[in-house]
């Protein structure tokens, strides 16, 4: 989130994909990046395979942990997509109105979601001979339905937690910054700091 607006900044797009190659490819592309959470498809989740008889979703968060990859809240797992498809398509195009800072919520980079932009702009619904129904048509549409559940889950904004290690080290640098002010005030005119032993 930047300023109220959600960012699409990357895409990853694997023809013939599996969770083997999911996990490694997340392994490669998510490294030194920092998530709050999972989404996946809640009805593709629950599908088992007939040779590990593993669900996708188990299989995927598998390979997530194979490959070091996690999330602060689901960790190597998934929150549910909502199958909700046309209340997830309204909630698309909320984020697509102009807001008050005359932007939409939803921003994408351009030169880097080529496909996503073209499955965006080709999005339609069903057309017959005499109108036009209300059900999307499901081709081409693999972006479009992540962006769906990306705006139906909402992606609040989390303020990110100071790391354990880089709490620690921020104490320390204070408590040395108190020290040296403290030694400071004892040097009195002179000026003159001692931080050697016995002078603690």
């Amino acid at each position: 989130e930047y300023h109220g607006q959600r960012i699409v900044y990357d895409e990853m797009v694997i023809p013939n994909c599996n969770a083997v190659i999911f996990g490694q490819r997340m392994g490669i592309v998510c490294k030194g990046q920092v998530f709050q959470a999972f989404i996946i498809d809640s009805r593709a989740g629950k599908i088992t395979d007939m040779g590990s008889g593993l669900k996708l979703e188990d299989q995927y968060a598998r390979a997530l942990r194979a490959n070091g990859v996690s999330s602060l809240s689901t960790g190597h797992g998934f929150a549910w997509g909502s199958d909700d498809r046309l209340g997830g398509v309204e909630s698309v195009r909320g984020w697509l109105q102009i807001g008050k800072n005359a932007k939409p919520t939803l921003l994408y980079f351009q030169d880097v979601c080529k496909v996503f932009e073209s499955q965006m702009v080709r999005y339609h619904y069903k057309r017959t001979a005499t109108s036009t129904t209300d059900q999307p048509v499901k081709k081409n549409d693999h972006m479009c339905d992540c962006i769906r559940y990306l705006c139906a889950f909402g992606c609040p904004y989390v303020k990110p937690k100071v790391h354990p290690k880089k709490e620690a080290e921020t104490k320390s640098m204070k408590a040395l910054a108190a020290k040296r002010d403290r030694k400071k005030k004892e040097a009195g005119a002179n000026g003159h700091i001692n931080f050697g032993p016995g002078n603690g």
